[in-house]
């Protein structure tokens, strides 16, 4: 006999309802149906009012109404949840040791050379297992970086080289040396802008466009333009934080046409909080610059990550005029 409600049911937010979906690949999670139109998710304990992820699954419209005849009973449909989790989602997810490293390609200019289409997979992905922080790698990749690399070993194993070669490799080293370092940065900058904003997705809804947009603001602010204004950010408590963006005279335009600021001086002069930037501005720029901040308080002090990591949301930061 089916469980009787006395209230409406609990709707399941967006942010659970996306996960389920990403889980699944947005196809029904039965083995081998394919069926990716018409999609609805199921309560596998058949209680409406749990909408935890793991007590969601993402049936096809046939396979959902079988589920409710029993006709798919609790124990298959938390094997096929159980099978779900043990595959990889992405060609460039791999899982070692259970810490799941999600590979990103770059061009030796720092520009993301991936389809929108698999770069929006790629985030999906990212999103939904950032909540597993350590567990979670993200490794970006340069393939003519990888290439120089290749080149480097080879002219370290011969013992013949030429007062040319020698040159050679000792150019590589230190290029190689240097990105090595920059790609390992970004990639813990990206691991944090992630986790600290899905711990903290109540001051905005972090979802697939605006990760991208996070991700590529990110990598743009190890690029170092410096003909663009500076504006301050910082936080006072319980930690001092600051750091700083790079906007752009369009930009400057935006955040001046608030009621408020009016102009660069009361900008300067004036108290405001990062949270009256236009939120374009905060999730291509501030979201990253605190995640950098954060990984270099993290490098820089004795005092626990968590500790710092509460500190991700924007709501509590200054800005001034740099």
């Amino acid at each position: 006999m089916s469980k009787q409600y006395d209230s409406e049911r609990p709707t399941i937010s967006a942010v659970t309802r996306r996960k389920v979906e990403v889980n699944a690949g947005h196809e029904c999670s039965v083995k081998n149906c394919k069926e990716h139109t018409y999609l609805e998710i199921h309560h596998i304990n058949q209680n409406r009012e749990d909408n935890k992820v793991e007590n969601l699954i993402l049936l096809c419209d046939k396979h959902h109404k079988m589920a409710h005849a029993n006709k798919i009973d609790r124990k298959s449909l938390k094997e096929y949840k159980q099978l779900l989790n043990s595959q990889q989602l992405n060609s460039d997810i791999k899982v070692e040791n259970t810490v799941k490293t999600i590979k990103i390609t770059l061009d030796m200019q720092y520009n993301l050379v991936d389809d929108k289409n698999k770069l929006t997979s790629i985030v999906q992905d990212i999103i939904f297992e950032a909540k597993d922080y350590k567990n979670l790698n993200i490794d970006f990749f340069i393939s003519e970086h990888e290439e120089n690399v290749k080149k480097l070993i080879l002219l370290k194993e011969d013992n013949n080289l030429t007062k040319n070669d020698k040159e050679i490799r000792n150019t590589l080293q230190i290029l190689n040396d240097s990105k090595d370092e920059r790609l390992k940065h970004i990639s813990k900058s990206a691991k944090i802008l992630f986790y600290g904003a899905s711990i903290n997705y109540h001051y905005s809804q972090f979802g697939t466009d605006e990760a991208v947009e996070s991700l590529k603001g990110l990598i743009d602010s190890y690029k170092n333009y410096q003909n663009r204004t500076r504006i301050d950010i910082w936080k006072e408590k319980p930690f001092r934080l600051s750091t700083y963006i790079r906007l752009t005279d369009k930009e400057m335009i935006e955040v001046e046409a608030h009621p408020e600021i009016k102009n660069q001086q009361t900008l300067a002069f004036s108290g405001f909080y990062t949270c009256d930037l236009p939120n374009e501005i905060i999730i291509k720029k501030v979201l990253p610059a605190i995640a950098k901040e954060i990984l270099y308080a993290i490098n820089q002090n004795s005092i626990k990550e968590k500790e710092f990591l509460k500190e991700f949301s924007p709501l509590t930061w200054k800005i001034g005029l740099g």
